[in-house]
This record gives structure tokens, C-alpha cells and sequence, in this order.
């Protein structure tokens, strides 16, 4: 159960986190409110408050006396308890375990600490090293920026020579971006996943044989404690197996599972390509760095397979959706007009009464360790959203 103060929140354009009377929901997580009331405050102020800040103050009083005024929410204090008892397991994320009690709190709670940066970059360079060594190396990642820029986007990942390349320079960046999302404290994301189950935690990852999610996934994982068992399905055009094995043998951590299943998940209309048993096990799939790559090599069928796909998520299960903040400049032509994919799919999820939306905005992290020779990228800026299916199918019901 997450807060309604963190639902609204959600909404909201990203300039209202950053006024200081909004910027800590402490009066919304320590008192509870009638949610159509904060509703009508927050939305009756939203346009006043973008023509002028300063305004900001006016409303937060508003506000404050609302919450003084009307009915408050009758959260029992066994939730309350676990809902905090939840948080504990997840506050100190990117802390280890035997420095939390002696590290203070960032002042950006976003933002992974250094100390995990560090481990980041120590996975990916140790479990590489071969390919960090190679003389030609620094072309080749020339070679791949390239063929980014030309939104060539295939010839990457198809071309064997570069694979290994593109894994050691984007998926450490990527890792910790991912982490930057987990690690929201005010959308709760972890702690609410891991209440889905008691069991086993089964996530299915799309385009993720260079590593990034499965990384990002142990990370996490290695650092919370009396979580579940966890099964991880990683999926890709492309067999990444050795790499991933590399990388998985950097992680000292038991009771997990891992495999990667390989094929095109829209060469088809039938979509073969697609483990969809796997999928409809998992209580979180992810799409990170891999729509826009869809939509530019066949809308027709990526719009298909995104609507099967939302058919076939399961009832509580979450669905995160990251790609760069690039993307809502990008659009794709189908039957001679131009469409946005990220409001095309924004649009699709908020339309389908069967799924709410947890949590969208943007993702920035930047780190100076990533700046020298070895690395491509110091820094990414992403738009993520999530989504939860708080509904079943029809024919399920």
C-alpha cells in the first residue's frame, strides 16, 4: 500500500518536486487524508502554481488545513507498522550493510551512493576485462556511437565484434540508472514489489542480454535481506550466455535463478519469438532501452505485441517501461502519420482500466567515475514509467 500523497505526486510535472513546501511528503505520510479531497486541492492549484512559484507557499497551507479538516484515512497500525518495517528493508539500498548505521543520509535520496557506484563499475570491469584490454577497443565504441546517432540500432547488437563492447561501456551506466529507479524512496517501488509475494520473485526482462538489468536485480537483491527466492528471466535477440555468466559470477548470492531465452519477439505475427509462460509467471516485467528499437524496426507488429503483452501480465503484477529522455522527441510513421511512442504507449496504459499507474517521470543520474578512457557514457537521463495490473482479464474473471 503506498501513500495517496505518492500517487499525486506521481502526476505532477517534475518541476513541482522540486519546490521546497513540496519537496518532503512528511505531512502526507504521517497523517492520512480522504483521497478525493487531496485531489481536488491539487488539481483546483496546479495550473496557478506553474505560472507562479511562488505561490507554492499559499497552497501548502491550503493544503495542511485540509488535512487538518476533513476525514482521515483509517490505516490500522499493523500497516502502518509494516508498511515502515517494508521501508527499513529498502531505505539504505545503495548503503552496504555494514556501513549503514555510520553513513548519513544523501541529501539527493535518488542517487546511489559512491560505495555502489564502485561495485557497479568493479562488476562490469572485472567481468570484461578481456575486452577493456583489447587495442580496439576505444574504436570500436566509436564504431557504436556512431551507429547510435544513425539510429541504427540493429547493426549493434548483430554485429558479434561489438556486443561485448557496448556491454562494458552502457551497461554500467544503465545498472545504476535502474538502481536510481528502485531506490525512489517516495514511490516505495522495492518494498511493494517484494510484498507480492512470499515465495519465489520471478522478473522477466526484455533486451537484456547486455547485462544491465540482471545486474541492477542482484545488486538490489544482495543488499535486502529476508526477501524471497528469485528467478530472473532475461530475454534477447542475441545470446549474450557467456557474458551473463561472467557477470552473474561477480554476485555472491544464493537462492536464485537465472536464464536467457533467445528470438525476435515481434518477427512474427504469432509472436513464437515470445516465452509468454514465463512471462505470465513474472510479478515484474521490464522494457528498458528496447521499445523505441521495436517501434523503429516494425510498428505494426510492436503495437500488437504491446497489446498481447498487457493481456498476458499477470493480476498484481508491475510493468516498467525505461528508455531515454530522447524518446519523447521520438516518433515512428505508421499509414502515413507520425506518432510519439512515448505517449503512444503512456496513452495505451492509461486507457486500459486494468492497469494504474505507480509511478512515471524522469531518471537523471550522472557519475564522475564513469568519465575516464574505458567508459563511454558518465551519465543518463531516462524517462521511466510503471505500471501496475490491479485488474484481471475478462475471460480471467
Amino acid at each position: 500500500m503506498f501513500s495517496i500523497a505518492t500517487k499525486y505526486f506521481d502526476i505532477f510535472p517534475c518541476e513541482f518536486w522540486s519546490l521546497e513546501n513540496f519537496a518532503s511528503c512528511a505531512i502526507f505520510n504521517d497523517i492520512g487524508a480522504d483521497e478525493r479531497n487531496i485531489s481536488n486541492a491539487f488539481y483546483g492549484m496546479l495550473h496557478k502554481m506553474k505560472r507562479d512559484p511562488k505561490y507554492s507557499q499559499e497552497a501548502h497551507e491550503r493544503i495542511r488545513k485540509l488535512l487538518e479538516d476533513k476525514k482521515y484515512d483509517t490505516q490500522s497500525v499493523s500497516e502502518k507498522l509494516a508498511k515502515r518495517k517494508a521501508l527499513s528493508r529498502v531505505e539504505n539500498l545503495s548503503t552496504p550493510p555494514k556501513k549503514r548505521k555510520l553513513s548519513a543520509r544523501s541529501s539527493n535520496e535518488d542517487k546511489p551512493e559512491e560505495s555502489t557506484t564502485g561495485r557497479v563499475i568493479s562488476i562490469f570491469s572485472n567481468a570484461l576485462v578481456d575486452t577493456m584490454k583489447d587495442p580496439l577497443y576505444r574504436q570500436k565504441l566509436i564504431e557504436i556511437r556512431n551507429l547510435f546517432k544513425g539510429q541504427n540500432y540493429r547493426k549493434i547488437f548483430e554485429s558479434e565484434n561489438l556486443r561485448n563492447e557496448y556491454t562494458a561501456s552502457y551497461s554500467p551506466i544503465r545498472t545504476l540508472c535502474y538502481l536510481n529507479i528502485f531506490n525512489i524512496k517516495r514511490i516505495d517501488f522495492l518494498s511493494n514489489l517484494i510484498a507480492l509475494t512470499q515465495q519465489q520473485l520471478n522478473v522477466f526482462c526484455f533486451g537484456s542480454g547486455p547485462g544491465a538489468e540482471l545486474a541492477a536485480i542482484l545488486q538490489a537483491y544482495s543488499i535486502i535481506n529476508a526477501v524471497p527466492r528469485l528467478n530472473i528471466f532475461l530475454h534477447d535477440n542475441f545470446d549474450y550466455t557467456e557474458c551473463l555468466q561472467k557477470i552473474v559470477e561477480q554476485f555472491n548470492v544464493k537462492g536464485f535463478n537465472w536464464n536467457l531465452s533467445i528470438g525476435n519477439i515481434i518477427s512474427s505475427t504469432e509472436f513464437d519469438g515470445v516465452p509468454w509462460e514465463q512471462i505470465s509467471k513474472s510479478h515484474l516485467i521490464t522494457a528498458c532501452f528496447v521499445i523505441c528499437e521495436l517501434f523503429r524496426y516494425n510498428p505494426k507488429n510492436t503495437k500488437r505485441f504491446f497489446k498481447k503483452l498487457l493481456n498476458e501480465i499477470r493480476f498484481g503484477a508491475f510493468l516498467m517501461i525505461v528508455d531515454s529522455s530522447n524518446m519523447q522527441y521520438t516518433t515512428y510513421i505508421y499509414k502515413d502519420k507520425s506518432y510519439c511512442i512515448w505517449d503512444y504507449l503512456s496513452r495505451k496504459l492509461l486507457e486500459d482500466k486494468r492497469f494504474d499507474r505507480f509511478s512515471e517521470g524522469m531518471s537523471y543520474f550522472e557519475e564522475d567515475l564513469l568519465k575516464k578512457e574505458a567508459y563511454n557514457l558518465s551519465k543518463c537521463n531516462c524517462k521511466y514509467m510503471i505500471y501496475k495490473k490491479v485488474s484481471a482479464n475478462n475471460n480471467d474473471q
